[in-house]
């Protein structure tokens, strides 16, 4: 089954509740992958599960994550009532991408992350919208632009970023920097 960022926030808001039931504490995770970028709608897909990084630990120089080798106390068995209740496998919350912790992520990580609370006990952080952006057009730059032109972005960038490229700039894509 595969789901938007309507369905998203409301499995997301179910495991929030599952938790505020179960009498857990505050859960602060990091998402990536399909899911993070339907969280904030920057794009128009739809994903198969949510893909965590790791908890986050909130400090004065931003977000920390840390590394996990399996979800943390009681959140797999409410991950199950949550996969039950809305007909979904498993391993819709899953620690897939977690081993890239380990390996080290992207210097300032921490300082680009924005921040999406789902009720009482469950806050989300993903990559800010424009670091995700810009990452896409990095990543995706031997791709075609069919890939760039699912972006829906809140500051509409240039016809000429949406070619693919390395490297975008203020120079380059100044609809998405800022004037130079």
């Amino acid at each position: 089954m595969r789901f938007g960022s309507t369905r998203l926030d409301e499995l997301l808001s179910a495991l929030d509740r599952q938790l505020a039931l179960a009498g857990n504490g505050e859960f602060a995770i990091v998402v990536c992958g399909g899911s993070a970028l339907a969280a904030i709608g920057l794009v128009v897909r739809t994903t198969r599960d949510v893909d965590v990084l790791g908890l986050a630990r909130t400090t004065s120089s931003g977000v920390v994550v840390e590394r996990l080798a399996e979800l943390p106390e009681r959140l797999p068995r409410l991950r199950l009532k949550v996969a039950r209740d809305f007909n979904l496998p498993a391993d819709w919350l899953n620690l897939g991408p977690a081993p890239q912790v380990g390996m080290g992520l992207p210097v300032g990580f921490g300082t680009r992350v924005e921040q999406r609370r789902y009720g009482s006990r469950l806050t989300v952080y993903t990559l800010a919208a424009a670091t995700r952006f810009t990452s896409s057009c990095t990543l995706q730059s031997t791709r075609t632009a069919t890939t760039f032109r699912t972006l829906r972005c809140s500051s509409r960038p240039e016809p000429s970023c949406l070619r693919p490229r390395v490297g975008l700039s203020r120079r380059t894509c100044p609809a998405r920097f800022g004037k130079a």
